[in-house]
């Protein structure tokens, strides 16, 4: 049973994420442990020049800059499988190609972006060609934006007003753990997403 539910964890991560999903997966099981802790947001970081990623009463601020260079690191990497590894397998370099393609696209519009740049309309996913992919509203670059606020380096605006510390609540069972990102109401969260397998 333990590998038929892995393999469904593992199709479900390739086919249904990679572009937002309104909820996480939930879990069958009962909680058997939380754990709540706080998200203290550096308050030296202003919001100039920063990209905006919104989610209903949240807005959140990152910096350009970091996010460009961390995309420029990827697609670096990308580059040398091209130049280096595949350089016999012309199927798997034009594959690869096109996924640098479209990390530079977003490198290029991170470059010319403007204060406020809604970091939705980018589109970065590795696989095929996909139209609902292209939609933008990438899984990858939310990643990213969790990831800075989790770390503190992210300004936080909550229905209007900037707020310094985050709740964040992780719900463990047998099988996963259920984290969400909030400010007063867990119910009105920031980010809702699946953590590791207790395995």
């Amino acid at each position: 049973m333990r590998s038929g539910f892995v393999i469904l964890l593992v199709v479900i991560h390739f086919l249904g994420y990679s572009q937002k999903s309104p909820e996480p997966i939930l879990s069958p099981f009962h909680p058997k442990d939380t754990l709540q802790t706080v998200i203290l947001l550096k308050d030296s970081i202003d919001t100039l020049k920063c990209g905006l990623w919104q989610n209903g009463d949240y807005k959140i601020y990152i910096k350009i800059q970091a996010f460009a260079e961390y995309l420029q690191n990827d697609y670096s990497g990308l580059v040398q499988a091209m130049q280096n590894e595949y350089k016999n397998d012309s199927v798997t370099l034009i594959r690869y190609n096109s996924y640098a393609v479209r990390y530079l696209k977003a490198i290029n519009q991170l470059k010319e972006a403007g204060n406020g740049f809604d970091l939705r309309q980018l589109v970065l996913y590795v696989g095929p060609e996909n139209v609902e992919r292209n939609k933008g509203n990438s899984l990858d670059v939310e990643l990213f934006v969790r990831n800075a606020l989790e770390e503190g380096n992210a300004v936080v605006f909550y229905k209007g007003q900037r707020v310094f510390k985050l709740n964040k609540r992780i719900v463990a069972d047998y099988v996963m753990s259920n984290i969400k990102i909030y400010f007063e109401d867990d119910k009105n969260y920031a980010f809702n997403y699946i953590g590791h397998i207790n395995w």
